[in-house]
Order: C-alpha cells, then sequence, then structure tokens
C-alpha cells in the first residue's frame, strides 16, 4: 500500500521539478535563476525523504501470517449456528466475518501477525472495550479472542490423514 503512496509522492515531486524548470527556462520570466529551482528542488526532496522514513515504519504483513488471518475470518463465517456478540448485540456469522475483515483492513499498517489480529482486531471492541463473544448452538459463550486463539494453534498443527 505504501509503495503506491510513495510512487505518486515521487511523481509528484519530478512533476513539480520539471514545472519549475520550464518556469525557469522561459527568458524574461520572474522565476528566471536558478534559486527558485534550488529552493523547490529541496522542499521536495525534504517531503521525499519524510514520506520514506514514514513509511519504513510500516509494519509489513508475511503471506503466511495474511494467510492465516484469511483463514480465521473463512472459520468464523462457517459458523453458521453461533451468534456473535459485539457491544451486546447479536450478529449472524457472515456479518461478523465481514466486520472482522473490514476492521482488519482499516488496521492493517498495524497487524504484522495473526495473533495481532486476534488481539488488536477479533478480541475487543475499538469504541467501547467489550470484549467480542461467540455463542454456540447449546447456548453456552466464549470469548472470541480465546476461541480465535484455540483455532490458530489447530491450523499450525499438520493435517492428519
Amino acid at each position: 500500500m505504501w509503495y503506491s503512496i510513495l510512487g505518486g509522492i515521487v511523481t509528484l515531486t519530478l512533476g513539480l521539478l520539471i514545472a519549475q524548470l520550464a518556469v525557469a527556462a522561459q527568458p524574461g520570466s520572474k522565476e528566471a535563476g536558478t534559486m527558485p529551482l534550488l529552493r523547490t528542488a529541496v522542499t521536495c526532496g525534504g517531503v521525499l525523504l519524510m514520506v520514506m522514513a514514514l513509511a519504513g515504519h510500516t509494519a509489513e504483513l508475511p503471506a503466511s501470517e495474511q494467510r492465516k488471518i484469511e483463514a480465521l475470518i473463512q472459520h468464523v463465517e462457517s459458523l453458521t449456528e453461533a451468534v456473535f456478540m459485539r457491544n451486546n448485540q447479536a450478529y449472524p456469522a457472515k456479518t461478523a466475518a465481514h466486520f472482522l475483515w473490514g476492521k482488519w483492513h482499516a488496521t492493517l499498517d498495524d497487524i504484522t501477525t495473526a495473533q495481532e489480529f486476534i488481539a488488536k482486531v477479533a478480541s475487543v471492541s475499538s469504541t467501547t472495550g467489550q470484549p467480542y463473544r461467540i455463542r454456540f448452538p447449546d447456548g453456552h459463550e466464549m470469548l472470541s479472542g480465546d476461541y480465535l486463539r484455540t483455532v490458530l494453534q489447530q491450523l499450525a498443527q499438520p493435517s492428519r490423514p
């Protein structure tokens, strides 16, 4: 994601430099000379360095962790008989899965592992602080974080024939 932002900024920087060169090259221009061009180059270079520094702090999600998170969300969606409790409201599995997917993508830069996904996205409401719960068909409830950590452990175990 940050690559496209960085690419846009580089393009904008080059565009500004080319525009400044075009203005400076026109005879009789108020902007003729090297100082405005130098000022533009230094400003654009500073902005570019700042963006590159910030981009270096963006979390990277390894493909293996992304697959685990996607598997967790698919698992939630498959629990069609369960009810998901979020902020004292009951939601069907499909709605809960879509919500988790959206919340994950809204916080993508903060998530680097499936464990972080469970802790930061799938366990507790970021607005109320209330834990998410899953109510199963037999009536028992579990905290979603606890349940998903168990599912994640099962995903890590090799399949048995």
